[in-house]
């Protein structure tokens, strides 16, 4: 009996199975948030996952290969995935940034980035994408915030502050619950874009 369900979740993973790699994947970034980058061992994540250890080398060729896949997975699923939906949405520019703020708490997308941070704090490479990451993010609000009609300055000194509090989400529990956290950042972008011209940021 025990044969026969290895022999079952082998065929379920192998070349074939269009979404393998990406089972591999999430087990592996969900054992990042839990343990921290040293954590992720093939034979511990096809336990957690239940599949055979086997099947991981239809996908990968080691754990080396699985995790820098994983970091681009954060970065496909959060960035551009995130960007190219915002950017063919319609309506006000509050409306779909309230929309993104959704879209990422509901997901749960964002759960990955203190972990990814923490691993970038031993590893330059990973620090390098991180930094990448920001910076797309960054120039997306900045983008977004001049397209609300913000002077460049403010639109870049206010982007920064939404997107510190962002970032702030995925280390705070004051708000355990997906609607007060996006509640809150909801709040925060009505101030943000409608801050006067006034209140422009000056190096």
């Amino acid at each position: 009996m025990a044969q026969a369900k290895t022999s079952t979740a082998t065929r379920a993973y192998t070349r074939s199975g269009r979404d393998g790699a990406r089972v591999w994947i999430i087990g592996a970034l969900d054992m990042l948030v839990r343990g921290g980058v040293g954590a992720i061992k093939v034979e511990r994540l096809a336990s957690e996952i239940n599949v055979s250890k086997g099947s991981f080398y239809w996908f990968f060729r080691n754990t080396d290969e699985l995790l820098r896949r994983s970091l681009e997975h954060w970065r496909e699923h959060l960035n551009n995935a995130v960007f190219e939906e915002v950017r063919a949405s319609q309506g006000p520019v509050q409306d779909r940034l309230c929309d993104m703020v959704d879209m990422v708490l509901q997901s749960r997308l964002g759960r990955y980035d203190a972990a990814i941070r923490a691993w970038a704090t031993t590893d330059q490479n990973v620090q390098a994408i991180v930094s990448e990451v920001d910076q797309e993010r960054l120039a997306f609000l900045v983008e977004l915030f001049e397209e609300a009609g913000l002077a460049p300055d403010l639109a870049a000194q206010n982007a920064h502050l939404f997107y510190r509090a962002f970032i702030a989400e995925s280390y705070l529990r004051m708000y355990p619950g997906a609607a007060k956290k996006g509640a809150y950042l909801k709040d925060l972008l009505g101030i943000l874009l409608t801050a006067p011209a006034s209140q422009n940021y000056r190096e």
